[in-house]
């Protein structure tokens, strides 16, 4: 997996470039899914919160 920045993606966002290959088994897809969308939901988390403000890793939106 490859993160996608600026100015490939749009300010103040990113995209994940995935590969998947025909020897990655099912279950290795389905817990890539799993991951992703666990981490997905701990960053919207962390927004409504404003914890990612306050440790200074993200910036508010334009």
């Amino acid at each position: 997996m490859n993160l996608v920045e600026d100015p490939v993606a749009s300010r103040n966002a990113c995209h994940w470039r995935l590969q998947v290959m025909a020897d990655h088994t099912e279950e290795q897809v389905e817990a890539f899914v799993r991951i992703a969308v666990m981490s997905r939901e701990a960053v919207w988390d962390c927004l409504e919160t404003g914890a990612l403000l306050e440790a200074g890793i993200a910036s508010p939106a334009h």
